[in-house]
């Protein structure tokens, strides 16, 4: 493996002590320190490829080895080694996105493979004749940038490599995107197609459970207002008939009955249908009973994982498309905040608020946008002293009020307006709206999810609400991203009863999954109640970069005071968050997020 890359470095020219002291650095940042399993990972993969057994690592080693699944592990059944490198190379695009001038390898693992590949970073360019070297050591002066522009350089070669990688799935999205026109000009939407779902070897009682499921489906997707539903025949070859292709499904799903000695497991599928590429795939158990009446709370549960995977498809697909930035629909959709490949940053809530904000420039009376920026605006305006003092939280409100007036019957305007009055305060209207939804479309797991948890933000709970709520959590697959919000949820019920341990362990289980201001400052309040302060220092520092306006005083003081209200737990929590401010903000004098 000796091909020079753009620079003129031999991939094979850069030392193992090179690799592994970069690997070092890596997992000593902020972004690495607090995901163990993800250090690990990286480790086992780096060794792997440097011993030269990268062609050898496979998703079922890797799941024994890493994750501790023991022989039966199917990595088809099982995502958890696909949802866990992908969360690996994210990982490592923002550490070298926010890098400085020391690093030395850039280090990859390449999409469809799971060996790492080493980049040398560029050698800068030589010093005019007759300067001195930085250290006496040229090897380690190529590597040194300082402030005649080489930084840019450098930084332009780690960024060129990144965008080309980036360039090359738009293009590879865009060449398999189908967006079905419409006949009365109504704007449109990637359709999902339903396979017909198969019974082992023609099982009659099989073969009717097979169609109550993908009856209940059908149904339920329909609900949601987010996808047309094809119903396809069972004929092999329906994606490659007819002369349009532009009207073929973008996704589609398959499903398999099969029995298991006295269960019976449904598998589901979801492909992307240029190419019949496998998406994601999970399968479940159902014990034998009426068949219409047990398929529906099957389907609710299947649905939780499925209506995920298909969002973010399609969100990844559209992700560079030309469509996607003229249409309100699909902006909305960019915009619409849905568990999975979300960024914790006040940026990254930006762009979402940009896309939302070009719907309504195309489409001033479009609801589901007004209503998205309902959530987000009143959201910033807790996180960020800026934001608010810009206005952000009148705007919401503005945008909560259009967005009523506009469509108070679509689910998913609701479903972003339940958000928006928890954001502001206005629990028991939050409460009301969230049933709302839920009565429109009974299928919304998450709006249920806040139904019923949102009236307990700081109000003691019953012990039969928090086994509904742990209930509620198991029923998703291990790597679904939406866990981070029923383990946040579990922390803050924990909290308000005065189950410190519980709080911190589900605290410090949502905060591996995924960050955000208000689950940091959380887990912080409680790690600083529980005397941890270091860790809950470390918490708020690993979160502050994204958020350059948070504020622990006016997060304590403002935020927590107006969104607990007259609830039971109102004042214990704001001296809890109070406590924290003060704590933290003791050790961590003249810094932004102490300011008065």
């Amino acid at each position: 493996m000796r091909q020079a890359n753009e620079v003129g470095i031999l991939e094979s020219e850069i030392s193992r002590q090179a690799v592994m002291a970069q690997v070092e650095r890596i997992l000593a940042s902020v972004e690495f320190a607090g995901s163990p399993k993800i250090q690990t990972l990286l480790r086992y993969l780096i060794t792997a490829t440097l011993d030269d057994n990268g062609e050898q690592l496979k998703g079922y080693t890797i799941g024994i080895d890493v994750f501790g699944r023991d022989e039966s592990f199917d990595p088809m059944l099982d995502s958890i080694v696909r949802v866990q490198v992908g969360r690996l190379r994210k990982m490592l695009a923002r550490y070298y996105a926010a890098a400085d001038t020391s690093e030395l390898v850039l280090i990859e693992i390449p999409k469809g493979q799971y060996s790492a590949q080493f980049t040398p970073i560029a050698l800068a360019a030589p010093a005019p004749d007759g300067a001195a070297p930085l250290s006496g050591d040229p090897s380690l002066d190529a590597d040194r940038v300082g402030s005649n522009g080489n930084a840019l350089l450098r930084r332009g070669i780690i960024w060129g490599v990144i965008g080309a990688m980036l360039a090359l799935a738009i293009i590879a999205t865009f060449l398999w995107l189908r967006f079905p026109a419409s006949a009365s000009g109504e704007e449109p939407r990637p359709q999902i197609a339903l396979m017909p779902f198969v019974a082992q070897n023609g099982d009659p009682q099989l073969a009717s459970l097979a169609a109550d499921i993908r009856q209940a489906m059908a149904r339920s997707l329909t609900r949601q207002k987010l996808f047309p539903v094809v119903m396809v025949s069972g004929d092999d070859d329906w994606h490659k008939q007819g002369d349009e292709p532009d009207m073929l499904p973008l996704l589609h799903v398959h499903g398999f009955v099969q029995r298991e000695g006295d269960v019976s497991r449904i598998r589901v599928q979801l492909f992307k249908t240029d190419g019949e590429v496998l998406l994601w795939t999970d399968s479940w158990e159902h014990h034998p009973g009426g068949a219409a009446e047990q398929a529906r709370p099957l389907v609710q549960t299947i649905l939780r994982e499925l209506n995920l995977r298909i969002v973010l498809a399609v969100q990844d697909v559209m992700d560079g498309n030309p469509k996607a930035d003229t249409t309100p629909w699909l902006l909305y959709l960019n915009a619409a905040w849905v568990p999975g490949d979300a960024e914790d940053s006040l940026e990254w809530e930006k762009q979402r608020i940009a896309y939302a904000r070009k719907a309504l420039e195309l489409d001033p009376e479009f609801g589901p946008a007004h209503a998205v920026l309902a959530d987000k605006l009143a959201y910033l305006a807790n996180v960020d002293t800026k934001m608010e003092a810009a206005g952000a939280r009148k705007a919401a409100i503005d945008h909560a009020r259009t967005a009523f007036k506009l469509a108070s019957n679509d689910p998913n305007v609701l479903a972003n307006l339940t958000s928006h009055y928890w954001h502001i305060g206005k629990i028991e209207i939050s409460g009301k709206v969230a049933q709302r939804t839920v009565e429109l479309n009974p299928d919304n797991a998450l709006v249920a999810f806040q139904a019923l948890v949102h009236p307990y933000t700081c109000q003691n709970v019953p012990m039969d609400v928090i086994k509904e709520v742990q209930a509620f959590d198991a029923s998703f697959a291990e790597d679904n991203p939406t866990r981070w919000v029923t383990q946040t949820w579990l922390s803050q019920l924990y909290l308000n009863n005065g189950d410190l341990s519980s709080a911190l362990a589900a605290g410090r289980a949502s905060y591996v999954i995924f960050r955000t201001p208000d689950t940091s400052l959380r887990l912080a309040a409680t790690l600083v109640a529980a005397g941890e302060h270091e860790e809950a220092r470390n918490a708020i520092e690993a979160v502050a970069p994204n958020w350059p306006g948070l504020n622990l005083h006016h997060y304590a003081k403002d935020v927590i005071p107006r969104r607990c209200g007259k609830q039971s737990e109102a004042q214990r929590m704001v001296a809890l968050y109070e406590n924290m401010a003060s704590t933290l903000c003791s050790a961590m004098e003249g810094s932004p997020l102490c300011s008065p």
